[in-house]
């Protein structure tokens, strides 16, 4: 049977975590050819491309997407701005409803204007700064690893619920206490937790590391999480390797605070389209049809605040 069979026909999808870059026009650092193979995501060769709103159609050609959330590609750091205004070009013609996480760097002194920058676009409805920084070798992510604890940081998130922005939360199971604790803290700004919280290692240490780190977030009501990143975590690709980390996330989340994201065209370098999907609605298989809704389909677009005319319910 093949992957896009085991899909169920005209399933809506909301996917909350997309990226687009046009490498020709602009810049990505990590994307260049002299970046160096690393472990967490190996060879970036087959995605050092163009990847339009056109590519990621054909990729979803087989599935309903009704919405989407662009998930800032970290681009030019010396123009996140930059990447709203491309973006929005981009996606603005494209007829699918759209949502933008924007770039920042919180602990700027220019944060203020910056994100005033992005507001001036109507579809950017939350930020990105990845904070993912780990001790174990092969793992990339932040030079720093205690930005969530930092004063300037912090003074920064504070402007987020002034705004009326989100925050996508991408880090370690070793950060997610203090996640739980920046969400406590914060309790009027919206966190959407990345990846499951990236359980990249899977000794039993870190496995409960991570399952005790999940349950503390959850507590908290101002955060979601996403099914997403799966391709990138668990190389060997199948329902059951995901099916454990999926199910403790919807135990402490439930299926009102969880969401579905493709992080394509990333995941594209270990698995395809259709087999993630079918991967995740497999996993939700346990769930009745107004549950695997919500994780399709409503958590995302009301977490985003995209409209859906053509999708009843999705609100």
């Amino acid at each position: 049977m093949s992957p896009s069979s085991l899909v169920p026909a005209g399933v809506p999808l909301l996917d909350s975590h997309v990226h687009l870059w046009d490498i020709e026009r602009n810049r990505y650092p990590w994307l260049e050819p002299d970046v160096p193979v690393t472990a967490l995501l190996g060879d970036l060769a087959p995605i050092r491309r163009n990847y339009l709103l056109k590519d990621y159609l054909i990729d979803a050609s087989r599935h309903t997407v009704v919405g989407l959330v662009h998930v800032q590609a970290d681009y030019d750091p010396m123009d996140p701005v930059g990447e709203t205004q491309w973006l929005h070009s981009e996606l603005a013609a494209g007829g699918v409803p759209y949502a933008i996480v924007a770039a920042t760097t919180l602990e700027d002194r220019n944060v203020a204007s910056q994100l005033e920058a992005h507001r001036d676009y109507p579809n950017v409805c939350g930020v990105r700064q990845s904070l993912n920084w780990s001790p174990h070798p092969g793992l990339v992510g932040a030079p720093l690893p205690d930005r969530m604890n930092s004063r300037a940081w912090r003074s920064g998130f504070a402007l987020l619920h002034q705004l009326d922005l989100s925050f996508d939360l991408q880090v370690y199971p070793d950060q997610l206490l203090d996640a739980a604790q920046l969400a406590a803290d914060f309790p009027d700004t919206r966190i959407a937790l990345e990846h499951l919280g990236m359980p990249a290692i899977t000794s039993e240490e870190a496995i409960r590391t991570w399952r005790h780190g999940v349950r503390a977030l959850a507590r908290n009501e101002n955060v979601v999480a996403k099914i997403s990143g799966l391709g990138t975590l668990f190389r060997r690709w199948t329902s059951n390797a995901i099916r454990p980390f999926v199910n403790h996330i919807l135990e402490g989340f439930g299926p009102e605070r969880l969401m579905v994201g493709t992080n394509f065209p990333i995941e594209s370098l270990h698995v395809s389209f259709d087999e993630f999907m079918a991967g995740v609605v497999q996993v939700l298989d346990e769930l009745d049809a107004d549950e695997q809704r919500r994780v399709l389909t409503a958590t995302g677009s009301g977490f985003y605040r995209i409209e859906l005319d053509n999708f009843e319910g999705s609100a």
